[in-house]
């Protein structure tokens, strides 16, 4: 993502989502931007709890997370409240145009129940539980730290259960 995209990122989550949010992001330094599978997916689930351990470990750290999700506004921020991030910003993306912005495609099926998800699965769903489907079941996930120049660091899932190193991502950011 080039700097234009950037830009035109920026412009369209802020002219037509939450307006809040600009002022959110001049706070930091870098945005840690986090694409969700819908909220039913044990793996979105497991995405949120794993993003509040992190960061709480991370309260020193000059950065904003911003989740985006394809159900409503509001189903997100029962959700995002569900998994202790109340008050995180989110915007609801229903029509994928966001996930398109940052390349991230629909994935095929063994992508979402080959062997390697199979094998995660029943350790995860007795964990994380699961929910119905809340948007597209093929949309994949990824997350991107992005700051004034571009994107920084980015992770994009490989398989719906592959698990996000917040860290690394940020390590990248000076």
């Amino acid at each position: 993502m080039n700097e234009a995209q950037i830009s035109k990122f920026l412009e369209a989550i802020i002219s037509s989502h939450d307006l809040k949010i600009k002022e959110y992001l001049e706070d930091s330094n870098c945005l840690m931007v986090i694409f969700l599978r819908h909220f039913g997916c044990t793996y979105c689930r497991k995405t949120l709890a794993s993003y509040k351990t992190f960061a709480e470990s991370q309260k020193h750290r000059n950065f904003s997370p911003l989740f985006i999700h394809m159900s409503s506004t509001r189903d997100g921020t029962d959700m995002l409240q569900t998994y202790g991030l109340g008050g995180v910003a989110h915007i609801s993306d229903p029509q994928q145009e966001l996930y398109r912005l940052f390349s991230l495609d629909r994935g095929g099926l063994l992508q979402h129940f080959g062997p390697k998800v199979l094998a995660k699965s029943f350790k995860d769903l007795f964990k994380y539980g699961v929910g119905g489907l809340m948007g597209d079941g093929f949309q994949m996930p990824g997350v991107f730290v992005v700051n004034k120049a571009g994107v920084v660091s980015s992770f994009i899932n490989e398989t719906v259960a592959d698990d996000v190193n917040f860290e690394q991502l940020l390590e990248r950011v000076s």
